[in-house]
C-alpha cells in the first residue's frame, strides 16, 4: 500500500494514469468543467493534478475514476482480485481449524 497520497500520485504518474496541468485554472469555474469532460471519456479518462489553482493548494481530481486506478489504490491487479481476497478471508474467518465451520455461521442464517 501507500504511505501517503504523494506516493500514490507518483505511482499514477509512473503508470501513465495522471495528467499534470500547470496552466492557471480557476478552482471555481474551470476545474469541475475540465474534470467532467475528461471523466466522461472512454475508460474514465485520467486523474488530473491541477498545480496552479490560484490557491495555496494543488487540486487532484478523478483519482478513482477508473477501475484500474481503484485497483492501484487498493493494491490489487484487478477489482475481481479484491473480491477473491474478501471471499478467501471470509472463508478463513468462518472455518475452524478442522474446516467444519464455527458458531459465526449462525449469523449468516
Amino acid at each position: 500500500m501507500y504511505r501517503s497520497l504523494n506516493e500514490y500520485i507518483a505511482r499514477l504518474e509512473r503508470e501513465g494514469e495522471l495528467i499534470r496541468i500547470g496552466a492557471p485554472v480557476s478552482p471555481v469555474e474551470e476545474i469541475a468543467e475540465i474534470t467532467d469532460r475528461i471523466s466522461k471519456t472512454p475508460g474514465g479518462g485520467k486523474a488530473l493534478l491541477f498545480e496552479n489553482t490560484g490557491t495555496a493548494f494543488p487540486v487532484l481530481t478523478n483519482l478513482f475514476g477508473s477501475e484500474r486506478r481503484m485497483a492501484l489504490a487498493l493494491g490489487v491487479g484487478t477489482l475481481d482480485e479484491l473480491s477473491e481476497r474478501k471471499l478467501k478471508l471470509a472463508r478463513h474467518v468462518l472455518l475452524n481449524e478442522d474446516g467444519k465451520g464455527c458458531a459465526a455461521t449462525l449469523f449468516l442464517q
